[in-house]
């Protein structure tokens, strides 16, 4: 079930292109593949199974007989795999920048987790543009760490899970390394999902859990984490839940609630570059 569909068939990744699906090729050997991130110069990354037989595969992922690595597909098609850490045997890329630095997760078969369902492994990992992996390390404690997103100046956002089962979100960068960005009270689970959760001026989103259930989007910047909700009019019909993704001007998009109701929303920030927006108008 290398996808999570539940389905245990074949499944590859793919990519769309002049009104056309097309799917990628695997590593020799290999039966499945999953593509995440694309960047501006038509590179994908996504990770494939290699021909490796590996019985303890089957620890985190039933039924899962092959090791898996982390790929590059350049534009005209060809597959390139990433390094791993020294003593990693698997791993998974989500996303990429302009620059052909991609980021992901590592680990040993018995203790990495394929994505989408719940991805998880040891190292969270940068890969610079010649596939040599940088192993980002996690937060202190933290037993399973992934790099979810990275933007144009190398800056990553990702998660560190620990023992307790509490998950934590981070931000790392060449000059500063890994910390910790908080927490909206009461959390529990704090995560940048994959793939494009941090711009190029270092915002950050995602959506926080707390230890009843209730779900929130939230947004980082300027070293603070707010609740989307607490953005938008007091008197909106909406409840904001996830928030997946954001560009460099600020709009965020992502899922929420209207009467109940699952819809996707777009949210604007009401700066000079807004200000003719409908709702950013006093």
């Amino acid at each position: 079930d290398f996808c999570g569909f539940d389905t245990h068939l074949q499944c590859l990744a793919a990519i769309w292109r002049n009104f056309k699906l097309t799917a990628l090729p695997t590593l020799p050997g290999g039966n499945n593949a999953q593509a995440y991130g694309l960047n501006n110069f038509g590179q994908v990354v996504g990770f494939s199974e290699s021909d490796v037989e590996d019985s303890t595969c089957a620890t985190s992922i039933p039924g899962q007989v092959l090791r898996y690595k982390p790929v590059i597909w350049e534009p005209n098609g060809p597959i390139r795999s990433l390094r791993l850490p020294h003593g990693d045997t698997v791993g998974f890329a989500f996303g990429i920048n302009d620059a052909g630095q991609a980021v992901g997760s590592s680990g040993v078969c018995s203790n990495t987790s394929l994505p989408p369902v719940h991805p998880s492994g040891a190292h969270a990992v940068l890969w610079e543009k010649d596939g040599s992996a940088v192993d980002l390390g996690g937060l202190t404690g933290g037993v399973s760490n992934v790099a979810g997103s990275i933007n144009s100046q190398g800056e990553v956002a990702g998660t560190s899970q620990f023992a307790d089962g509490s998950v934590h979100a981070f931000v790392w960068s060449k000059a500063k390394g890994i910390r910790d960005i908080g927490s909206l009270p009461g959390a529990v689970v704090t995560v940048p999902p994959c793939c494009n959760t941090i711009n190029d001026s270092g915002e950050v989103v995602g959506f926080s859990i707390d230890a009843s259930g209730n779900v929130s989007a939230f947004v980082w910047r300027d070293n603070t984490m707010a609740d989307l909700n607490t953005l938008i009019p007091k008197d909106s019909p909406w409840q904001l839940l996830f928030a997946q993704s954001l560009n460099d001007a600020g709009e965020i998009v992502g899922q929420g609630l209207i009467g109940g109701e699952s819809h996707a929303f777009l949210a604007v920030p009401c700066d000079r570059n807004h200000s003719h927006w409908n709702g950013c108008q006093e």
